[in-house]
């Protein structure tokens, strides 16, 4: 009899043992999934990213808060910049076709076929306004304009958003951006 408790004692440690030990193991599997997923744009200049992507990337006059990018994968180019209350974005990414490469998620109430500089293009607008609203400038909207260059073989992006984006013709501010 007491050897049997003996065993029993000496099995019931050994299963607190391994709890404790599968229960650390546990925990520090937990603790490591909580790694951050590492940002694919890679902060430069605008010379960095022609050097990174092979494309140039004007801005309008009056930009400032200057911000050049490129995505390795994908090979996209980006500049971000602000004019006014505006915050503009500007991409080129190879392609093989007109597409919408903004990276706006947003409700189109406007999608219209056009052309940049002979180019076919899509212009994309989004509003919050709603018809109670009775001054449209005070009122967040986007306005998106992708344009594909088949001597590039790369699609365009130009975005727009703010509270005082209407009235810009930004098919007029892409055609000055892609001469």
């Amino acid at each position: 009899m007491l050897r049997k408790n003996k065993v029993l004692k000496g099995l019931f440690i050994t299963s607190i043992a391994m709890m404790c030990f599968f229960t650390a193991c546990g925990k520090k599997e937990a603790e490591s999934s909580n790694a951050t997923i590492a940002n694919p744009w890679v902060e430069t200049d605008r010379q960095g990213v022609i050097d990174a992507t092979g494309f140039d990337l004007p801005t309008q006059e009056g930009a400032t808060d200057i911000v050049y990018s490129y995505m390795s994968e994908g090979k996209m180019a980006q500049v971000s910049y602000t004019i006014g209350v505006n915050e503009w974005t500007y991409r080129i990414q190879p392609t093989e076709s007109l597409e919408d490469i903004s990276g706006m998620n947003y409700t189109w109430i406007i999608d219209e076929a056009g052309t940049v500089n002979g180019h076919d293009s899509q212009l994309l607008v989004h509003s919050d306004a709603t018809e109670d609203d009775e001054y449209f400038d005070d009122v967040f909207a986007v306005h998106v304009v992708n344009w594909y260059d088949e001597t590039e073989g790369a699609t365009h992006s130009l975005s727009v958003s703010g509270k005082d984006v209407n009235g810009i013709d930004i098919e007029v501010i892409a055609e000055n951006l892609s001469e």
